[in-house]
């Protein structure tokens, strides 16, 4: 009882170690990191407290049990069975560790290392998730999960100076320490997913994860090609080639021949931009074969639907891109990018009608899905001069969601519908607010309404037709 009230309370400190996000300087950040690991190790040491214990009552008992039939035992066997015991403990102890302990402990600290992911603090998991592969270097596993963290690092655009070689050994990307880590380009994360990853292929050829990363490495490497087009070319080939190799392993998987199906329909458009269509048509059919195979092999994936109706909206098809939308939004009702598809369609000829039947319809189902009442308020109500409609949903979205990073622009939205509306003791205060929570480079564009606000309740407050209002750019519907 006592040792897992001890790992109760460790596991708790870790949670409030990880929750403390101060830090003023890359080197506290690093410290930091370093105090995360060892306490990491602190808690996966908990279960090498625990053998000890064990093993220390084992030999006791052992030593005893030896010590009572030491007299009835032969001379010779007397004197070396002393000697023949340490050895013999000191191979059980090895063995012990390397294929029963080390590999949990390493577990223990990869859970912690998925959690510190999970919430987006991509350098602490990657020390994390190396200390893992520390422990038990031949688990692919984790170097399947360290690869993918750096191929997650690699979306952040960081301009510094490129630390890796083309080609790094994987004990180089090792001994990266945090500082370093932390100050990697996209280039650099991309080049450390890569060494990781095919060294994880190398352990397990037959897994078809290495594979599948390996494809959408290079298919990364691609996007940040886009200005030479022989190179995105490279790029895409060998994307390609390892989705061939993920699908041998694994046929049945309709999310890959999905994504190699983008594949076929990136290097679609590079032939056509290069000015030749039958090898732009070509690469189209090959897209359309694959993902046609992944409906077969599951007609009830909607990213699969998605895909295709993404395609369609490409070729200018939109009647059948919006058939495509309603059927991702069939098998799955709550998938926001086949409802912001579907209405982003309808909105772009106007179709008010369809675009908030088709909103409604999401909301009876997600009723508390910010971007949907945002869209039916600022761009279905608003749009056909339903000012009260839209300001009773905009209040309900203040409701909803006080804390989000979006607020001050909820907050200025909602002051606009008020003040058009003749509501200006009510719009005021929510105009300052918004105005005190907006980021300093939007604040010019919210100070005008407060001003006039201000200056109109200090004169006659009538109704206005003259407050400024502009779009606002978010939450659009999503492709």
């Amino acid at each position: 009882g006592f040792y897992w009230l001890v790992q109760a309370w460790q596991v708790l400190s870790f949670n409030n170690l990880v929750d403390q996000t101060q830090v003023r300087n890359l080197e506290e950040l690093a410290q930091r990191s370093a105090s995360l690991v060892s306490f990491a190790d602190a808690i996966s040491n908990l279960l090498t407290t625990f053998y000890l214990f064990v093993t220390i009552i084992m030999f006791s008992v052992a030593a005893t049990l030896m010590w009572e039939v030491r007299g009835r035992l032969a001379q010779w066997s007397r004197e070396w069975s002393l000697v023949a015991a340490f050895p013999i403990g000191l191979a059980v102890l090895i063995g012990v560790a390397s294929t029963n302990l080390n590999p949990v402990r390493a577990d223990i600290i990869y859970k912690q290392a998925e959690a510190i992911r999970n919430s987006g603090q991509l350098d602490l998991a990657i020390a994390h998730f190396k200390r893992a592969r520390e422990l038990n270097p031949t688990e692919d596993f984790y170097h399947l999960w360290l690869g993918a963290a750096f191929l997650d690092k690699a979306n952040t655009p960081l301009q510094t100076a490129t630390l890796l070689s083309s080609t790094p050994t994987i004990d180089a990307v090792m001994k990266l320490d945090f500082a370093k880590t932390y100050q990697l380009n996209q280039a650099d994360a991309l080049t450390a997913a890569q060494t990781i990853l095919q060294h994880a292929r190398v352990l397990n050829p037959l897994n078809t994860d290495h594979s599948a990363n390996l494809a959408r490495l290079h298919r990364r490497w691609a996007d940040l090609k886009a200005s030479d087009p022989l190179a995105r070319q490279q790029e895409l080939e060998t994307a390609g080639e390892y989705y061939r190799q993920a699908t041998e392993l694994s046929p049945n998987n309709a999310q890959l021949w999905n994504e190699w199906g983008l594949i076929n329909l990136a290097m679609s458009d590079l032939a056509r931009q290069g000015g030749e269509a039958d090898k732009a048509d070509t690469y189209l059919a090959d897209a359309d074969a694959k993902l046609a195979h992944s409906l077969e092999l599951d007609a009830q994936y909607d990213q699969t639907y998605l895909l295709l109706a993404q395609k369609a909206r490409s070729l200018g098809k939109n009647d059948e891109a919006l058939e495509y939308y309603e059927q991702a939004l069939k098998w799955n009702p709550g998938s926001l990018d086949a409802w912001g598809g579907a209405v982003d369609v309808l909105l772009s000829t106007q179709n008010y009608t369809d675009a908030e039947k088709m909103s409604q319809v999401f909301l009876e189902k997600n009723p508390n899905s910010l971007p949907v009442l945002r869209t039916l308020a600022r761009n279905i109500y608003y749009q056909q001069n339903r000012i009260d409609e839209a300001t009773a949903l905009m209040q309900q979205v203040l409701q909803l969601a006080p804390n989000d990073p979006n607020h001050w622009d909820d907050l200025y939205v909602t002051a606009v519908f008020l003040a058009q509306s003749g509501r200006l003791q009510e719009a005021l205060p929510l105009a300052q607010q918004a105005l005190e929570l907006a980021p300093q480079d939007r604040k010019e564009g919210i100070q005008p309404i407060v001003e006039q606000l201000q200056a109109q309740l200090g004169t006659s407050p009538q109704p206005t037709n003259t407050l400024p209002f502009q779009t606002p750019p978010q939450p659009l519907p999503q492709q």
